[in-house]
């Protein structure tokens, strides 16, 4: 028979099972931004240049007669997160060049992302970000539980990183 639990135990339960898997398993999700980038991509680590503005690929130069949001790139980070949650988790940084990242400077930030979202400020990009990514789970609760949604500022330019936690297993 199995226990009824509100959803307060419920979430006190996983985050202890998150903690105690990484503690197991020695991942470590405060590394310093710095040393995130400095590095190319592993498989707990992912860079995007944007969610919705389209680079071009080889010179990372804006495409200014982009007509409306790149909703593949919106996919792209979707796959991204999902593909963390069902490993062992990671961290994904939107706003950093993606591949080779690590040409002159590898920092673009987000804000030619504020075009697209309303209000074309942080509050708007965040919200976005989350209405899409609850969308595509199909609760809050993935959100609120497994991933941290931060806005740091490297080199002047703020960027999005992402932390997510791996989904609970039973072994």
């Amino acid at each position: 028979k199995v226990k009824d639990i509100d959803f307060e135990e419920f979430f006190e339960y996983v985050q202890k099972q998150i903690k105690e898997f990484k503690q197991k398993n020695e991942i470590e999700t405060n590394i310093p931004l710095s040393e995130l980038i400095l590095e190319d991509e592993t498989n707990m680590k992912e860079f995007k240049g944007s969610i919705w503005t389209a680079y071009n690929p080889k010179t990372y130069e804006k495409i200014k007669t982009q007509p409306k949001k790149r909703l593949d790139l919106q996919d792209a980070i979707v796959k991204s997160v999902a593909s963390f949650l069902n490993t062992d988790g990671g961290v994904l940084l939107i706003g950093v060049k993606d591949k080779p990242h690590v040409q002159e400077e590898p920092i673009l930030g987000i804000d030619d992302d504020f075009q697209w979202v309303k209000g074309k400020d942080i509050e708007g990009y965040r919200h976005a970000l989350i209405q899409f990514l609850n969308d595509a789970f199909g609760d809050q609760s993935t959100l609120k539980i497994f991933l941290d949604i931060s806005f740091p500022t490297i080199r002047g330019k703020m960027i999005c990183r992402i932390d997510v936690d791996p989904l609970p297993r039973i072994r």
